[in-house]
């Protein structure tokens, strides 16, 4: 499940109350023995011993707006209906958190709604992508059939009606956010990485627009990594993004360049070789080393610009460990761009 550096408590004290209700076993109809609060970038999670409830988080940073309650909610009902095709039924709806007459916060939908909650049936941790790279139980049965589905998800997702001029805005847009500099952070070195990426994106033009052209960019995940993949039969992959359309919109390539990254990151890059070249053997779809690298060194500094994100938003303590994380996908997205 999601993991990171410890949680922050929202300076928001109806966001803590609420918060602190979902930390307690005997606010669920299931009276749980316990509740276990995890943490991610736009959400705070709660896991019970069957079931997982999802509170996205009142933010406003680049194209995520979630502080009304009327866009949160439909942000659970999103990612419920786009994960159906990838997670089965282990989405299981959209959970009212609501307030009683006697002001009292329920999940009985006795009274006004004040959030809403995506509920998910839990997933074995132990079977998690993540999980089993760490313990060095990754099968290679397991592989194969990610593979497979990824191939099967990528074959049938809609192809996007963007043109070639669209789909490198896209990126182009994406790129130009990585200019974020932050306390601690190799901000040359981020500004480098972004000059090189753009000019990559100019020069190999043609290179993007055949991609659209053969039906390569689709409506993807946009989020693939070891965490939100678990490993059981069949596998199932979660967390697919909500909150934005756009960042779906993927050459499937790029999303298996950074599941193979976060692989190696976690020591294990033989494991994303396997399912890119699983994935390539079972489409016929070999692109250029240059558009991997790119992709690659892409999402590094996507996800450098995250960290410093939560760097401004982190308490002094826990400051260095976000510094470390983004300085590290600097150093990442420099490695692998593109060699010409």
């Amino acid at each position: 499940m999601p993991n990171g550096p410890p949680i922050e408590e929202p300076r928001d004290s109806a966001h803590r109350e609420k918060l602190a209700f979902l930390c307690t076993p005997l606010s669920y109809p299931d009276h749980p023995e316990w509740v276990e609060r995890v943490e991610t970038h736009k959400s705070w999670v709660f896991l019970t011993e069957h079931f997982v409830y999802k509170l996205k988080k009142p933010i406003a940073y680049n194209s995520v707006d979630s502080r009304e309650l009327e866009t949160r909610c439909h942000f659970c009902r999103e990612e419920v209906r786009l994960n159906q095709p990838l997670a089965g039924d282990t989405y299981l709806g959209v959970v009212n958190l609501c307030r009683d007459e006697q002001g009292r916060l329920t999940l009985s939908d006795n009274g006004p709604i004040v959030e809403c909650l995506v509920k998910m049936r839990r997933l074995p941790a132990h079977q998690f992508m993540s999980s089993l790279i760490s313990a060095g139980q990754v099968e290679a049965t397991s592989i194969a059939a990610l593979s497979k589905v990824l191939a099967k998800f990528y074959g049938s997702a809609p192809r996007e009606s963007v043109t070639g001029t669209g789909y490198r805005a896209i990126l182009e847009r994406e790129i130009r956010l990585n200019d974020a500099v932050g306390e601690g952070v190799e901000n040359e070195l981020g500004a480098s990485v972004q000059r090189a990426q753009l000019e990559f994106l100019d020069r190999s033009a043609l290179l993007f627009d055949d991609r659209v052209a053969t039906g390569r960019v689709v409506e993807g995940h946009g989020d693939l990594r070891p965490e939100h993949i678990c490993l059981v039969d069949p596998p199932q992959i979660i967390d697919r993004l909500e909150f934005d359309p756009l960042l779906r919109i993927a050459d499937p390539i790029d999303e298996l360049s950074f599941l193979r990254l976060e692989c190696e990151r976690l020591g294990a890059s033989e494991i994303g070789d396997d399912i890119f070249e699983g994935y390539c053997e079972l489409t016929g779809d070999r692109p250029p080393v240059s558009l991997v690298r790119f992709y690659t060194s892409y999402r590094a500094a996507m996800w450098a610009r995250l960290a410093i994100w939560r760097i401004r938003d982190a308490s002094s303590a826990r400051r260095h460990l976000w510094i470390a994380r983004a300085n590290e996908y600097l150093e990442i997205a420099k490695r692998y761009l593109p060699v010409d």
